[in-house]
């Protein structure tokens, strides 16, 4: 997935002149995640296309060494599961974007040209 979306990135380069490895700093170290399939209710877990493996949101799908041992209520895992960008979508609320397309928001920045077309000697004081 993370190739994919690398793939992706550099072919909007031409876009957004931002380097790879922006990209790829900002991804260091981070889960990837499908947003929307996960719910700590079973009667909300969903499928949506290839997304099958359905998951029960809780301390042990989440492994997050800090909390492991601090007795928090199951409740309370909806909460900590949108924290880390897994959410339940309402009916007809999900928009599925091709990995191609994650990028074409983003555009170039203005680049200010300098002008050099000045006249050597009259304005070089």
């Amino acid at each position: 997935m993370v190739e994919s979306i690398e793939s992706s990135f550099t072919l909007r380069r031409n876009f957004h002149g931002i380097d790879i490895y922006r990209l790829r700093d900002a991804l260091k170290k981070r889960p990837v995640i499908f947003c929307g399939g996960g719910s700590l209710y079973k009667t909300m877990r969903t499928s949506v296309l290839n997304f099958t493996d359905k998951k029960l949101i809780n301390k042990n799908l989440l492994n997050i060494p800090t909390i492991v041992n601090q007795n928090i209520e199951e409740k309370l895992f909806t909460i900590l599961a949108t924290s880390y960008g897994l959410s339940i979508p309402m009916e007809n609320e999900i928009h599925l974007t091709p990995i191609e397309k994650v990028f074409n928001h983003l555009e170039a920045p203005e680049i200010k040209q300098k002008d050099y077309g000045y006249e050597h000697g009259l304005s070089d004081f």
